[in-house]
């Protein structure tokens, strides 16, 4: 399929056959990972490739009990890292500032990018994923896959062969929803193609967002695991 085939068809699935993924698609998924557009060209990524059973069960349980990590047969931890980074400059001498939020967000960029292109090579070959939040529990994900200081993990990707028929595709609001000509335009009429895409979304979104919700809880572990893994923030 085209690029903009597999975009347009992607879904995300949470039942996986455990048929294994031959070492040579996943080498072709991980070198999609490894060209990623990086700010600088810094390159401040890490994949981490899980395939042991034991391993993918620990992180199941850490991850809010997601039993579709236990099924896959492989699990992409996507983690920024500088670790790489500052060991590089030390042994060449050179000084580095203390690492903060500008770090972050140029080491999400390049994780994001990275994630995406895997997920594109990915459904390419015929395979379906499933992305996992592991930065919501960024430092007990760290700690299970004993990564070091500056390494902090922020997505996990499933990917596999389905088990059943595929869920169908989740709907997105119209373009003019996420783009602007020059500018951003109306918020009030993007805010209604927002809401429109489907029946009680707005409503899911709130449950999401909401004082006390999923995501708030998640606020204090994250920044405290950044702080820990040596990000002024």
């Amino acid at each position: 399929m085209g690029c903009l085939e597999v975009v347009e068809t992607h879904r995300s699935v949470r039942s996986f056959s455990r048929e294994p993924i031959p070492d040579e698609d996943l080498n072709k998924i991980l070198r999609a990972a490894q060209r990623h557009v990086s700010p600088w060209n810094l390159q401040p990524i890490h994949v981490t490739v899980v395939r042991d059973e034991g391993l993918k069960s620990k992180l199941a349980e850490i991850l809010w009990g997601q039993e579709q990590i236990k099924d896959a047969p492989v699990f992409l931890v996507f983690s920024i890292d500088y670790a790489k980074v500052l060991r590089a400059l030390e042994k060449i001498g050179a000084e580095s500032k203390v690492l903060g939020l500008a770090d972050l967000v140029q080491g999400f960029i390049s994780a994001s990018v990275a994630l995406g292109w895997s997920i594109l090579v990915a459904e390419s070959l015929g395979y379906v994923v499933n992305i996992i939040a592991a930065y919501g529990r960024p430092c007990a994900v760290a700690d299970t896959l004993n990564l070091p200081k500056y390494v902090v993990p922020i997505a996990g990707l499933l990917v596999g062969k389905p088990a059943g028929e595929l869920p169908p595709v989740t709907p997105r609001a119209p373009i003019g929803a996420s783009v602007g000509l020059d500018g951003y335009g109306s918020v009030d009429e993007k805010s209604e193609y927002y809401a429109k895409t489907v029946e009680g979304f707005v409503d899911k979104v709130a449950r999401v967002l909401r004082p006390g919700g999923p995501v708030d809880r998640m606020e204090k572990e994250i920044r405290e695991c950044y702080e820990a893994r040596g990000f002024k923030i």
